[in-house]
């Protein structure tokens, strides 16, 4: 099911498969949609969740504590679960699930999350609250968030004319890839001025743009008009830059994260699993996001 909020100046829709962002629209600005809307010739997806991992673990597989687990992979099962509202007012929206039977056939742990949204002005912030219910197991987990903008924003622009530009100066980190799981192997990712990458579609030729290091605040804009996205992600290591492969899809997704993928032929033990959180019982974690159109 499908649930809306606005607030008189952005329309935002959710759905309750896992809690995922159907659309942002700037009333303000003749419904303009900022969200990319999902496209089987490139990407079905919009913004999905992604909970109890980041990545792929090799063949969809680990184990834990003598035990073999088969989990959705990549990104985890939250994206593909029916969530329950449980809060819904004029400009705050939030949904959870409950760790059960199906849950633990693919992860062993007692888990309460909740992923909420929160209206103001023309900022969305997105809180993921996940509480370990166990009395005795500590949690190990990843969060993070995979939503995919419209690039261009405007009409009668391509691509080509927009740019990734952090807040802050910083000389961040490239964690490089092996396909789809970490390589064990980074080198510095050199930013035009320390803070701009100009994008093109042929950056993402081989594989994602997974870094660490770079400042926790970004925009997406264009030289040519004055319209923008900007992405803050205080709580977050990491942050990825993807689109499909070798393709010109008109979106870009930007991927805060708090965990990675699996090492190439590393080792299928979870606790293992490089950037993994760690949650004590009956304790509660949180990270926010958030996504500010102008």
């Amino acid at each position: 099911m499908n649930y809306t909020m606005t607030n008189g100046t952005l329309f935002v829709a959710v759905s309750s498969i896992g809690g995922q962002l159907l659309s942002i629209v700037d009333l303000s600005q003749n419904n303009k949609e900022y969200l990319w809307l999902g496209d089987e010739a490139y990407w079905k997806g919009r913004a999905p969740n992604l909970f109890p991992i980041t990545g792929r673990v090799p063949d969809g597989t680990y184990t834990y504590k003598g035990n073999t687990y088969t989990i959705d992979s990549p990104h985890g099962f939250i994206r593909h679960s029916v969530l329950q509202l449980t809060n819904h007012a004029e400009n705050f929206m939030e949904f959870g699930l409950k760790s059960n039977a199906q849950t633990r056939k693919q992860y062993p742990f007692d888990f309460d999350y909740r992923v909420s949204f929160t209206l103001d002005q023309k900022k969305l912030t997105i809180c993921y609250t996940i509480r370990n219910t166990s009395p005795t197991e500590t949690m190990l987990f990843s969060v993070g968030a995979h939503p995919g903008f419209q690039v261009p924003i405007t009409d009668g622009e391509v691509f080509e004319d927009y740019m990734i530009e952090f807040e802050h100066p910083a000389h961040p980190q490239r964690l490089l890839l092996d396909g789809a799981y970490l390589s064990g192997k980074k080198e510095p990712y050199p930013l035009q001025n320390d803070t701009i990458i100009p994008l093109q579609h042929n950056l993402f030729d081989n594989e994602m743009i997974l870094l660490e290091q770079a400042a926790r605040s970004l925009t997406i804009h264009s030289a040519r008009n004055q319209n923008g996205i900007r992405v803050s992600y205080p709580d977050f290591t990491y942050v990825g830059f993807w689109q499909p492969v070798q393709t010109d899809a008109p979106f870009i997704c930007v991927e805060p994260w708090n965990g990675l993928p699996s090492v190439q032929n590393g080792s299928k033990e979870f606790s293992s699993k490089p950037g993994l959180c760690t949650l004590q019982p009956l304790k509660t974690y949180q990270a926010t996001y958030s996504i500010e159109v102008y």
